[in-house]
């Protein structure tokens, strides 16, 4: 996890540079969003409205903010949709694994009933993969369309709105969401960078919880420390960990059932027996057990993205030979204005027939 933090890491940073390079030698340090040209179609559509720009000074075509609303409102109604539409798919999917799973198992030829696994994963595969082939056509239009519709004033927002809602279309699609981030975003990592950095935060949390939630390394580690063989020696030997199993299974009495059982199972839980006097109620080492993945959560995360920070900041955002470039740009620009100043004042004082001096006056 920690190596796929870092190349992710050391693949934006080295981006920033590379976007910093390009965005000198194409002369756009200084642009800003306002000098970007209105859509063709922006203008056609609202050219009876205008509003005087407060960058230029000059009249412009305006959207009305109820307009903008209503129709953000169908677009993100559009994308909820498409959204449910393929969760309904992948849920289909599951559903007919089941059933198929059944039918193949009882089928009347040998080799269907023999590998009746095989057949039921192959065929399910067949099929999300066509549904997938099939919606990916359909994702594209739809969210054309609903771009189209909410009429974006510039180029650039067209392209992130465009690009936001076949992010949200494809990482719903969750067997092919990894390939579309890594081919289709690989594409245009301009635009999804700061996305690019949400799936890093977010991969990080994910794995924290998954490692205290799901992996049997805390409670072992609390066992062996708190409730073992060995509690209170600071060491941690598998000699530590004897009557692990037996501590963290939990007891139930069968009678309480009321079907005439007898006797007591064993589950996976720390709660306290029924003869106890709270009976089924957490027990202490429950809390000790969560108070550790919680623990471990805040601090893998503040690990890992120290970590993260810590590399980001060893690579600058710009090479040194461009931030040089930049400066001597910079300085030549100042020398200019300084030297046509100078000269300005000269002439005004040369014109008034005043004595002046090769210095700044």
């Amino acid at each position: 996890m920690q190596l796929m933090i870092s190349t992710a890491t050391v693949f934006l940073e080295f981006w920033k540079r590379r976007r910093a390079v390009l965005t000198y030698d194409w002369d756009l340090i200084d642009w800003e969003d306002e000098e970007e040209e209105l859509r063709p179609q922006f203008e056609a559509k609202y050219s009876q409205v205008e509003r005087v720009n407060p960058i230029t000074g000059k009249p412009e075509p305006f959207q009305p903010f109820p307009d903008k609303l209503s129709r953000l409102m169908v677009s993100v109604s559009g994308i909820f949709f498409m959204i449910s539409l393929v969760l309904t798919a992948v849920f289909a999917v599951v559903v007919y694994r089941l059933v198929a799973m059944e039918q193949f198992a009882s089928f009347k030829w040998y080799f269907i009933k023999k590998y009746w696994q095989f057949a039921t994963s192959g065929t399910g595969v067949c099929i999300n993969f066509m549904i997938i082939m099939s919606l990916n056509v359909v994702y594209e239009k739809v969210a054309y369309l609903l771009t189209d519709l909410e009429h974006p004033r510039t180029e650039s927002e067209w392209e992130n709105s465009f690009a936001l809602k076949m992010f949200l279309f494809q990482f719903v699609n969750l067997n092919s969401s990894i390939f579309y981030i890594a081919f289709f975003l690989g594409r245009h990592a301009g635009i999804w960078y700061g996305i690019l950095e949400g799936i890093g935060v977010l991969a990080v949390i994910t794995n924290a919880f998954v490692i205290a939630i799901t992996s049997d390394y805390i409670p072992r580690f609390v066992y062996a420390y708190k409730y073992g063989p060995c509690t209170d020696q600071g060491y941690r030997q598998e000699k530590c960990l004897k009557g692990y199993v037996n501590s963290s299974l939990s007891v139930f009495d069968l009678s309480e059932l009321g079907m005439g059982y007898s006797g007591y199972c064993r589950y996976r839980d720390y709660r306290a027996p029924p003869w106890s006097s709270t009976p089924y109620e957490f027990t202490l080492q429950f809390w000790h057990v969560l108070a550790a993945r919680l623990a471990f959560i805040i601090v893998f995360e503040h690990l890992v993205f120290g970590i993260k920070s810590f590399i980001a900041y060893l690579i600058p955002d710009m090479p040194k030979d461009l931030c040089d470039r930049m400066r001597r740009e910079k300085y030549l620009v100042q020398e200019m204005m300084y030297e046509a100043e100078l000269e300005h004042l000269q002439r005004e004082r040369k014109k008034n027939g005043k004595q002046y001096h090769h210095e700044w006056p």
